[in-house]
């Protein structure tokens, strides 16, 4: 049994996932199930009559957030094991779409919000131009390079700067409306700063959590972020960001 045959036993088996976490502490258990998932995006104001698109749904850690706030939500996943999974999880939606990547290429649907959470790529972006509507908004969400906790022992990503980030964005039709920083970061958020509220010196008060493997830690993190948050510089070091875009 591979690891999403085991997690949509869980589903199917499992009435309070929460609960289920408690006694459970596997790295794939927490990804998938917590709802420190829906921090990233809980606190947004979601038009309720809207259509979404969800890239990436992997095996809807966030799906159902999104049917709880908007009329309608398609949710692509390429991988079928992962969609299974994501179908038994929120079955009880029925403003639930969920197809392939296949799939996806034969709509002509339209959207008022695209969601890339993770996974990012210029592709998925190219895409998701195409299917926006005009006064729509896109959301990514991504590791930073130079976020604070690759400097102190965690295996760096290949992503993007903020600033290549934005030029991207730019490049290919967005402009961005506003930028957000979760903390530690995007997958299971504590804290969201914004270009409008950043942290203050000691807001940042523990080291970045490693949830795969053991890290060795080369610096004091919460001491080095209050040093870029003294000389102003957060917003280049956080370790991820939320962006929130829309059509040039």
């Amino acid at each position: 049994m591979d690891i999403y045959d085991e997690l949509l036993n869980i589903v199917k088996t499992e009435s309070d996932l929460e609960e289920f976490l408690t006694h459970e502490n596997k790295w794939e258990y927490l990804y998938n199930f917590s709802n420190f998932r829906k921090n990233i995006l809980e606190w947004y104001d979601f038009k309720s009559d809207a259509k979404l698109l969800e890239f990436g749904a992997e095996c809807g850690a966030l799906t159902g957030l999104f049917c709880e706030r908007v009329k309608e939500v398609v949710s692509v996943e390429d991988d079928e094991k992962k969609r299974l999974v994501n179908k038994a999880r929120n079955e009880k939606y029925s403003n639930l779409k969920i197809i392939s990547g296949e799939e996806l290429s034969e709509t002509e649907e339209l959207f008022d919000y695209i969601t890339i959470i993770g996974n990012f790529s210029i592709d998925k972006l190219k895409k998701a131009k195409s299917l926006i509507k005009q006064n729509g908004y896109l959301i990514i969400a991504i590791e930073n390079k130079y976020g604070m906790k690759y400097w102190s022992g965690e295996e760096r990503p290949d992503t993007y700067s903020r600033i290549q980030l934005i030029g991207i964005m730019r490049r290919e039709g967005f402009e961005e409306k506003e930028i957000f920083y979760p903390i530690p970061d995007y997958i299971l958020p504590t804290e969201i700063y914004s270009s409008k509220y950043l942290p203050k010196i000691g807001s940042i008060s523990a080291n970045s959590p490693s949830y795969i493997s053991e890290k060795i830690t080369t610096f004091d993190e919460p001491k080095m972020f209050d040093m870029v948050i003294k000389d102003k510089k957060f917003e280049e070091y956080a370790n991820s960001f939320l962006f929130i875009a829309k059509v040039k």
